[in-house]
């Protein structure tokens, strides 16, 4: 403790002027609240701090203070600092050095809620506090006179009695309020009312609204019962259980709230709609007028049903009993008009909901957002939506409506079962754009329906199909016997036999042979009968993608990976037709003298037999292939050494030994057909080409050489028989691709062939001293084999059948020469 003298006796207001003087010293406690604040301001006798009295003013001015700072029945004692700054010793800044009155600083419960209070000196009156409904609406008195009295606080001072605003119109409080206020309004805990937080229970719905645990009115928000108040109306109309129509939801027609202060939930009367689902169903508009009580637009009172002729599609909410609305014609017609067949036999289309008295048999099916209604109850039958029978209740397949609809429809034993969707767009539901739209079903041909085949269309004049794939029309064969079949023609017989839709074989791109399981044999047997219907007229053709060549070409017996097993005789057809089988035979087995072609030479090998343009009409396309290397001829250099021969070839052979080695390396990458030969001069690559049964400009018969080396038949016929016909060739057989010998620069006129192309000819050919001897060759008894450089004409075009140098360098693609 410590003495000294207050120096401030201005400030005479906050000195107990009655006891010690302005001057005179006094104790004072320094470092704490003054336990003595009643000395200056309250009651010693109670230790109450706050007015009245006061030592400094008499008599004393009741003001508020009491009602706020000690506990009462209706609130808790609010604390000193809600509304002053309550210093820590007795000469803190801002205590007694400034002018009465007190200055007001508001915080805690003043201010909850986000208010911004302020207090008039003047007029003593607070205003915008928390504590007297700031946040509320509706109080009679939300800025009190501070020495009003009790008068300035009752029930309906700060907030309405019941609150406006947000709050429901509803003025027992205990419903909401249990753990503050009785059901006679007394507070059995005054602590927690006007405590910064709203007291309420998540009680349940029916607390406010509704009764017996059905939130519905009635009762209402006001307590109203009569369905002629708006707050009540049609509500257990439509969310009791009912045995005509679906249950209807709050969430319908309202937001339902989680929780009871949710936003949105607790607003002015009446209640806001925002309509669900089922209200909104088929893009209908709903609406509700407050002024007149009526909904309008809602899909449950028939808004979306097309000229449905409801006499009752906008109800009045507060209309008691809606037996009108009960009634069938209250949201449609009976029977509805527009696109719906005009019978009132409700239970034909709609048995699953009504009876054939218009009882309701399944009422949760009504008015559910949903037209429950097998397509097989207005057209088709036992569970199958096709015709027979038709909406008129047709049954002869040669009307309109019913037809071949079964045909296709069914399981069959040929052919895979087609889906409604190939012929019409089937509807989600029976109101579906498109579906009762127009008096006949409108055809829209399918996916499967124009596989292979745009131009696919059906005349609905004439009742046929055209162009369609399942009647072959993407096989671009027109053979078929019935490729547009009339939808009403009967049995439809012919169509089911093989030839009704293409021909047998069929033509187009299919190759001209009718043994089907060749390829094909997952569809059908050698017998031609469908094994899997599900695979035939399915969209896909089903070939046998690893079928051997020699499967439909060339000789069955033999390996199918040689070429001459696999090429012609016996064509594609299964026949020998000279044009199909040619020179196939004489190109691809060896001779004595001839290296065997292969098929690439002059055709593309498919790599599979569905191969894009390997299925095609005869003949078959002729594709000479075109190798080499990319040529430098002035440098005489290749850029890919392994094409270094492909490369020779492009230039002339005079490609330097240093770049890549002599002209005898070989190639299997280049073809013949395209092979530049002598044609120094000429372009390259050459341009072979085949048509009208002749080759023309090919490797392989001389075309190429160059001018003046005279073959006297390089552009053969294909079916024009064997080149050389005399063993051994005569100078007329050798002259046939080339002159005997080759004229021209730079070939010698030399016939002596040995000499250059020993590779090739010599004379081992003769087999006897008389005839070896005789061409001027040397005969060896003891090996009795002809050779030497012989002199004679036709030794020199011998060709050698034994050893690596052989007549298979002839026709290689190689000049062979040392």
């Amino acid at each position: 403790m410590q003495s000294r003298s207050f120096v401030r006796c201005g400030i005479v207001a906050h000195v107990v002027a009655s006891v010690v003087g302005c001057t005179d010293t006094r104790t004072v406690q320094e470092t704490r609240p003054p336990s003595g604040c009643y000395e200056c301001h309250g009651a010693a006798e109670n230790g109450n701090v706050a007015p009245p009295p006061v030592i400094w003013r008499d008599p004393a001015v009741a003001d508020a203070h009491p009602q706020h700072l000690q506990a009462n029945d209706v609130h808790a004692a609010i604390p000193c600092e809600t509304c002053h700054v309550v210093p820590q010793t007795t000469d803190d800044p801002g205590h007694i050095d400034t002018e009465l009155p007190a200055e007001l600083t508001f915080t805690g419960l003043a201010v909850a809620d986000t208010t911004t209070p302020t207090y008039d000196a003047e007029q003593r009156r607070c205003s915008g506090t928390y504590c007297h409904g700031a946040k509320l609406a509706g109080g009679g008195n939300p800025a009190p006179v501070w020495t009003g009295g009790d008068a300035e606080a009752q029930c309906n001072s700060c907030h309405g009695d019941p609150p406006s605003g947000t709050h429901p119109n509803a003025d027992r409080c205990s419903l909401c309020h249990p753990a503050v206020i009785d059901e006679d309004r007394h507070f059995i805990a005054p602590a927690s009312h006007v405590n910064g937080t709203v007291e309420a229970i998540g009680q349940d719905c029916d607390s406010c609204h509704g009764s017996g645990g059905d939130p519905a009115p009635p009762k209402d928000l006001a307590g109203n019962t009569a369905t002629t108040a708006a707050g009540v109306g049609a509500h257990r109309q439509h969310l009791a259980t009912s045995n005509w129509h679906k249950t209807v939801l709050c969430a319908d027609c309202h937001v339902q709230p989680a929780t009871v202060d949710e936003a949105g939930h607790l607003g002015d009367a009446p209640a806001d709609l925002v309509w669900g689902a089922l209200a909104g169903t088929d893009s209908a508009s709903p609406n509700y007028d407050a002024t007149s009580h009526t909904c309008s637009g809602v899909y449950c009172h028939g808004a979306t049903i097309p000229q449905g002729g409801g006499n009752r599609t906008a109800p009045d909410w507060t209309d008691n009993g809606h037996s009108q609305q009960q009634q069938c014609g209250g949201c449609h017609a009976s029977p509805p008009g527009g696109t719906h067949p005009q019978v009132d036999t409700c239970e034909v289309c709609h048995g699953s909901v009504v009876d054939a008295q218009r009882n309701f048999v399944a009422p949760e099916l009504h008015i559910d957002g949903v037209v429950d209604v097998a397509c097989d109850t207005c057209h088709g039958g036992n569970g199958v939506a096709a015709p027979p029978k038709g909406l008129a209740g047709e049954t002869d397949i040669t009307t309109r409506a019913v037809g071949a609809h079964r045909q296709h429809l069914d399981t069959s034993t040929w052919h895979a079962t087609m889906a409604c969707s190939e012929c019409h767009v089937v509807p989600a539901a029976i109101d579906s754009p498109g579906h009762r739209d127009n008096s006949r079903a409108t055809v829209t041909l399918g996916a499967l329906a124009k596989t292979d085949s745009p131009s696919a269309d059906y005349d609905d004049v004439a009742l046929s199909c055209s162009a369609v794939y399942c009647h072959g029309g993407g096989m671009q064969d027109s053979g078929g016997s019935v490729p547009a079949p009339v939808w009403t023609e009967g049995g439809h017989t012919e169509v089911e036999q093989c030839g009704g839709c293409h021909s047998l074989p069929p033509l187009g791109t299919h190759a001209p042979r009718s043994d089907c399981a060749t390829c094909h044999p997952a569809v059908v047997d050698s017998g031609r009968n469908i094994i899997d219907a599900a695979k035939h007229i399915n969209g896909v053709a089903d070939v046998l993608a690893t079928l051997a060549c020699n499967g439909c070409h060339g000789n069955a017996a033999g390996s199918p990976t040689v070429p001459a097993d696999v090429a012609p005789p016996v064509d594609v057809s299964n026949g020998s037709d000279a044009a199909r089988v040619g020179a196939h035979q004489a190109h691809l087995r060896a001779s004595d003298w001839h290296a065997p072609l292969l098929c690439s030479d002059c055709h593309a090998v498919p790599a599979t037999t569905n191969a894009a343009g390997h299925l095609g009409q005869p003949p078959a396309d002729v594709s000479y292939v075109s190798y080499g290397g990319t040529c430098d001829t002035t440098n005489n250099q290749c850029s890919d050494d392994t094409d270094r021969y492909c490369c020779t070839r492009a230039i002339g052979g005079n490609c330097s030994a240093t770049a890549w080695g002599n002209n005898t390396t070989t190639d299997a990458d280049c073809d013949l057909a395209g092979y530049n030969g002598y044609d120094w001069a000429g372009p390259y690559p050459p341009a072979p080409s085949y048509a009208s049964g002749t080759c023309s400009n090919v490797y392989c018969h001389g075309a190429r050489l160059k001018t003046g080396f005279g073959g006297a038949n390089t552009a053969p016929s294909w079916t024009g028989g064997p080149m050389l016909v005399s063993s051994p060739p005569t100078a007329a057989d050798c002259g046939t691709c080339h002159g005997y010998p080759p004229g021209g620069s730079p070939h010698p006129p030399n016939a002596n062939c040995s000499q250059c192309h020993q590779e090739v000819v010599g004379c081992s050919y003769f087999k006897d001293s008389t005839s070896c001897q005789a061409q001027g060759c040397n005969w060896t008894v003891a090996t009795s084999t002809c050779s030497g450089t012989c002199g004679g004409p036709l030794c020199n075009v011998t060709f050698k059948q034994t050893g690596t140098n052989t007549y298979l360098n002839h026709i290689n693609g190689r000049r062979n020469f040392p």
